[in-house]
């Protein structure tokens, strides 16, 4: 693991205890276990984020090299809520897979709660990232 991934992974670690509501996407007429495409990007490339995630899921990967921890949080009602933290290793648009368990349901809604830029600081103010969740 590079000295950048450690950096970021320790700073964006303390993040995964924060709540925040989520952004929803649109359904499809395929269904049956499969993947779904998250991207986060915004006006300065992105070294890392914690993202919250409610829906179902089987797993996560980064579509960049770097690395990313899943976790779940205590059930909060009937929709399992997670979090994700997701460094790449190249700042840029943040690409990732999820694995669902039917691609024809409800996406998961994702909210970036947390993210860093380039020079792995936080920055100060995620709402004006971009989240696209499809199929």
């Amino acid at each position: 693991m590079s000295a950048r991934v450690g950096r970021i992974r320790g700073a964006l670690l303390v993040a995964l205890a924060l709540v925040s509501p989520g952004v929803t996407a649109c359904s499809d007429d395929s269904s049956g276990p499969g993947t779904v495409t998250v991207t986060v990007e915004g006006s300065t490339p992105l070294g890392g984020a914690v993202l919250d995630i409610r829906g179902k899921l089987e797993g996560a990967e980064s579509l960049h090299a770097g690395w990313s921890l899943l976790e779940p949080l205590p059930n909060q009602g009937s929709t399992p809520v997670y979090r994700l933290l997701v460094v790449q290793e190249v700042a840029g648009t943040l690409s990732l897979s999820l694995s669902v368990p039917d691609v024809g349901g409800d996406l998961p809604a994702v909210t970036v709660l947390q993210a860093s830029g380039a020079d792995d600081r936080r920055l100060p103010a995620v709402g004006g990232l971009d989240v696209r969740v499809k199929r």
